[in-house]
């Protein structure tokens, strides 16, 4: 994403670019956003929704949510178009699979060193947490998803599931959610929100017990995948204090509250390459009171996740989609934010407002 707005300064033909990442493993991952306006990788989409779903017992919510639009952009889409078209174009970019050991200061620059070799250069781009935060300081949203493609017609294709708690009865806070790409094909995926990941099996039994439980008819599984998503409970300062510009989830910009990131990560690196060449790098800010949210959502999601599940329920019951999504984007106004906790069980909050 920076190198591709990077791309539209005219000083970007003289910089000579290094990509070092350990392995390409961006096919393997999947990316929802929601937006109002147009983007550069919304044709990458491979399908989009008007329309999202909330379900848990005895609650059904199907909502319009114009004028926003939910995309779903596969990774194996995004990494060919870059490497069949965006890096095929601009012989200046190497890429390197290869480990990062350490990055030093070095005079004006910085040494990167792999496992094999090391480079110099004047300015850095990091995207590795774990050379910036203390990783032990967190929780995972980790999940696994198959997808699947039914014998007869049997999706919605016009409306995606955003949270599914119909089987939550305790443990971990975890939903599933549906993305149907059309009337017999779909991704179903089973999340958790916790310190330890879990076997496969975990994730494979809410799933076919959805299944079961929906009725969905003879199914084939496509495909699957697999992740887990650092959700700091911490603020991550953009920028190291050597001058290492931080990007990505070294950067903060992963929500905590929510794993969304492709957006706020796009933001970013619009800002960051609108300002190069300067003293000064731009980045996307946050108002101070949105990472006071996250923290205290994290909390009760942490220490009681039935608790968390109950505060769901009532937001999206209460709500209209379209606050909900202003809020999350983190775009909405007080107003906006008085209605929404005004409607919400104040005690959970209150409990741990003293952690601040």
């Amino acid at each position: 994403m920076l190198l591709y707005f990077l791309s539209e300064k005219k000083v970007f033909s003289q910089l000579k670019i290094l990509v070092l990442e350990a392995e390409n493993t961006t096919h393997e991952k999947t990316w929802c956003f929601w937006e109002k306006q147009t983007n550069p990788f919304q044709q990458l989409a491979c399908k989009e929704w008007k329309q999202l779903k909330f379900d848990a017992q005895q609650i059904n919510i199907t909502q319009t949510i114009q004028p926003f639009t939910y995309y779903c952009i596969n990774g194996s889409d995004f990494n060919q178009y870059f490497s069949k078209h965006f890096f095929a174009k601009h012989s200046n970019i190497t890429i390197l699979n290869k480990k990062i050991e350490r990055v030093e200061k070095d005079g004006n620059g910085y040494t990167v060193t792999t496992v094999s070799e090391a480079f110099y250069a004047t300015q850095i781009f990091n995207s590795i947490p774990e050379l910036t935060v203390n990783t032990n300081n967190q929780m995972w949203q980790h999940f696994e998803g198959w997808f699947i493609k039914t014998d007869t017609p049997w999706f919605d294709e016009h409306a995606a599931s955003l949270m599914d708690f119909t089987d939550y009865n305790g443990g971990a806070f975890g939903f599933l959610y549906v993305l149907p790409f059309s009337n017999n094909e779909a991704l179903v995926e089973y999340t958790f929100y916790s310190d330890e990941l879990y076997a496969s099996e975990v994730y494979e039994e809410k799933i076919k017990n959805f299944l079961a439980v929906k009725k969905i008819p003879a199914y084939t599984i496509t495909k699957k995948e697999k992740g887990k998503i650092p959700l700091y409970n911490q603020k991550i300062n953009a920028e190291t204090k050597n001058g290492i510009i931080n990007i990505g989830g070294a950067g903060g910009l992963i929500k905590p509250s929510t794993g969304y990131a492709f957006l706020r990560m796009m933001e970013d690196c619009k800002q960051i390459a609108a300002s190069f060449g300067t003293n000064d790098f731009k980045r996307r800010t946050r108002p101070k009171r949105f990472l006071f949210y996250d923290h205290l959502l994290l909390k009760i999601i942490k220490e009681d996740p039935s608790c968390a599940v109950s505060i769901f329920k009532v937001l999206f019951q209460k709500q209209p989609l379209q606050r909900i999504l202003k809020f999350l984007n983190e775009d909405s106004s007080l107003l906006d934010e008085v209605r929404i906790f005004a409607g919400l069980p104040w005690m959970p909050f209150l409990k741990r407002i003293k952690f601040f």
